[in-house]
């Protein structure tokens, strides 16, 4: 099957959305619904299209109601160029979907009710996943950040500590400004839910990252990295230097000297 008609089998409602459009139905807010389901599905399928076009593995692509998943079966080993490509797709769909909308709105084929909404949930959206908590695109954009600074593992927990921080100073602006918004108070249950789960398999991920590094073809890496470490260093304490992306070559030094090298295809043998 050609991989674009495969990426369209992937798409997925999440249970929550059914629940949404269940309750919209009966309030006669269908119409509304619709055109949020509309600009959810264009953002996501953007992130699908660039993620297909690096022959990611994708998984599956969850549409929810403020927003969607795309789930991969991808574990830090892609390029950081890439990740961020595939990161930012999704939420530049929003300019040329608001740049038609006016079009439209000047030629008259849409009306001024119809426009302001789907500028407003267009905005909505696009501001809500700008956000930078995990699982959320600016979450994304503050993980990928954060690998260039730091090796994969502590990139990964610093990520997932500083979305909390956010989640928490987000939801003391809900508390002062409208503490009875119902919604407000359901998404941040979400992505509170969201960063227990990366918290707690934290170590899988880490895991993956390695095991999948340990099968890549190493032609594949276009950076690599130095990391100098000393002789006595455990193995454990060597991988858990790796960074994002790169190929690494370890130097060992013993009382300040260089007493050998050692490759990273190595050193996850050994590990493995």
């Amino acid at each position: 099957m050609n991989k674009w008609v495969q990426l369209f089998t992937r798409i997925h409602i999440h249970p929550v959305f059914w629940l949404v459009i269940a309750g919209a139905v009966m309030t006669a807010r269908f119409y509304e619904l619709l055109i949020l389901f509309m600009i959810v599905f264009i953002h996501e399928l953007g992130h699908a299209i660039a993620a297909t076009y690096y022959n990611w593995r994708i998984k599956q692509i969850f549409l929810l109601p403020f927003g969607g998943a795309l789930e991969l079966d991808e574990f830090g080993n892609r390029p950081i160029k890439e990740e961020f490509v595939v990161t930012i797709a999704g939420p530049l769909q929003h300019i040329w979907m608001v740049a038609l909308a006016f079009f439209l709105y000047q030629i008259d084929l849409v009306s001024v009710k119809d426009y302001s909404l789907f500028i407003e949930f267009n905005m909505m959206i696009l501001l809500f996943n700008c956000l930078p908590i995990l699982p959320l695109d600016g979450g994304k954009l503050l993980s990928l950040g954060l690998a260039y600074f730091y090796p994969f593992q502590q990139a990964f927990k610093n990520s997932i500590l500083l979305s909390f921080v956010f989640l928490s100073i987000s939801s003391l602006l809900i508390i002062i400004l409208s503490p009875y918004h119902i919604k407000g108070w359901v998404i941040v249950l979400f992505l509170l839910y969201s960063l227990y789960q990366d918290w707690k398999n934290r170590t899988f991920v880490f895991m993956r990252f390695l095991l999948e590094k340990s099968t890549h073809d190493i032609e594949k890496y276009k950076n690599r990295k130095e990391i100098r470490v000393q002789a006595q260093d455990s193995i454990q304490n060597v991988v858990e230097r790796f960074y994002r992306g790169m190929y690494h070559t370890i130097m060992v030094l013993d009382n300040g000297k260089k007493v050998g090298k050692l490759s990273e295809t190595k050193i996850l043998e050994h590990y493995f």
